[in-house]
């Protein structure tokens, strides 16, 4: 059995409609986290009700990235909350202890959500 983290693509769908407002790839409980999202993300999710689809699963990052992209491309950034084009992100990214206390420093006194 493989130690591979195992990743997924999913996506953000407007429950009034049925509308992908958001394509994404990500690992454990990613998909459902409502932290480290965009203002646009936000904002969409503020307004109305939304649901959660995951599109692939048990895939390598490489793959999942892949897949990312191509949705992104397909759907339209323009349709989307996406920032970026897809096939990036900050997975596997290791932190100073620099910047993890400047992280630490931002989030005191700051109510916790239950997330």
């Amino acid at each position: 059995m493989s130690s591979e983290k195992k990743f997924y693509v999913y996506v953000h769908r407007r429950a009034t409609d049925g509308t992908i407002f958001y394509v994404g790839k990500g690992h454990g409980c990613r998909a459902t986290s409502k932290s480290g999202r965009n203002a646009d993300w936000l904002s969409v999710t503020t307004s109305c009700e939304w649901n959660c689809e995951k599109v692939a699963e048990n895939i390598s990052e490489i793959c999942a990235f892949s897949i990312e992209k191509a949705m992104i491309r397909y759907i339209g950034k323009d349709a989307l909350c996406n920032i970026y084009d897809g096939g990036n992100g900050p997975s596997g990214t290791k932190h100073t202890e620099e910047t993890k206390q400047k992280f630490r420093l931002a989030k005191l006194g700051r109510k916790q959500s239950p997330e």
